[in-house]
C-alpha cells in the first residue's frame, strides 16, 4: 500500500506539465533541491519541498556573505550562485524563492541562462486537477487548489489556500497571496502581485505588472502597471520602477 507521500507523486504523472523536460515529481534519489533566497519565502519554499518527500537534500543558495555555512531551519546555507555553477548540474534542482516579480525574472534569465534544472515545488495537500497546466519554477503552496483547464505558467506563486478556478490563466511570475479567489476565465498578467484574500470575479483581465493589494474585489478590468485595492477596487496610483515593494512583500 502506497503511503501518502507516494501517493501524491504518483498523481503528479495525471498533469499536464507545459514544456518536456520538467520535473515530473518522481522522486530524485541523490539529487539535492537548491532555493535560491534564503529569506521567509525561501523557508516557506524548504517547507513545501521537505513536504514532497523526493529530494535527498535542501540547501540554500545566497549572495549574502554573513549567511555562508549558517543553517536555516536544518537547511545549510552552501554558497553564492557562484558556487551553485561548480556543481554537477545532473545532480540537483533548482527553485528562486524571490517574493519580488521583477528580481524573480532576472534571476530565472540567469539560472535559464546557466542551463540549469528549474523545479516545481508543488505542496502534496494542493488540489492540481489532471487538466490544468503547469510550467515549471513554480510554487504551489498547502491548501492551494487549481482547477480545469487552468494554465500557470512559469516561475509563478500559488500560495497557501490560494483558488485558481476553470480557465484561468495565470501568466509568468505572477504572485497570488495566500486566500486569493481567481473566478472563472480570468487572466491574471505578467508579473502581477495579489494581496491576501483578495477575490478576482469571473472573466476579469489583471494588465502586466499591476499590484492588487489586500482584501480587494476585483469586480472589472485592471489596465496594466498600476496599483489598485479596495471594494469596490479603485486604481491608487502608477507602479514605476522605485515602487517600495516593501509595502506588500
Amino acid at each position: 500500500m502506497m503511503t501518502k507521500s507516494e501517493s501524491y507523486i504518483a498523481s503528479l504523472g495525471d498533469i499536464n506539465l507545459i514544456g518536456s523536460d520538467l520535473d515530473t515529481g518522481a522522486t530524485t534519489k541523490g539529487a539535492t533541491a537548491y532555493i535560491i533566497g534564503a529569506g521567509a519565502h525561501g523557508r516557506v519554499v524548504l517547507d513545501v519541498l521537505r513536504a514532497e518527500a523526493k529530494w535527498a537534500s535542501f540547501q540554500f543558495i545566497d549572495e549574502n556573505p554573513d549567511l555562508l555555512g549558517t543553517s536555516i531551519n536544518g537547511a545549510l546555507v552552501a554558497g553564492n550562485f557562484q558556487y551553485l555553477l561548480q556543481q554537477d548540474p545532473s545532480q540537483f534542482g533548482v527553485l528562486p524563492a524571490i517574493g519580488h516579480p521583477h528580481y524573480r525574472q532576472r534571476l530565472v534569465k540567469r539560472i535559464e541562462e546557466s542551463g540549469l534544472n528549474l523545479i516545481n515545488a508543488i505542496h502534496p495537500t494542493a488540489v492540481i486537477v489532471s487538466t490544468a497546466q503547469i510550467g515549471k519554477g513554480n510554487m504551489i503552496c498547502a491548501g492551494a487548489v487549481i482547477n480545469s483547464n487552468a494554465v500557470i505558467e512559469c516561475s509563478v506563486i500559488v500560495n497557501t489556500c490560494a483558488i485558481v478556478e476553470h480557465d484561468t490563466v495565470v501568466h509568468d511570475f505572477a504572485s497570488l497571496s495566500p486566500g486569493v479567489i481567481a473566478g472563472g476565465r480570468v487572466e491574471v498578467g505578467h508579473s502581477v502581485f495579489v494581496g491576501m484574500n483578495s477575490v478576482i470575479l469571473q472573466r476579469v483581465k489583471i494588465g502586466n505588472g499591476t499590484i492588487i493589494g489586500a482584501g480587494s474585489v476585483v469586480h472589472k478590468d485592471v489596465s496594466a502597471g498600476v496599483f489598485a485595492c479596495g471594494s469596490p477596487l479603485r486604481v491608487l496610483e502608477k507602479v514605476t520602477d522605485d515602487f517600495d515593494f516593501g509595502r506588500i512583500l
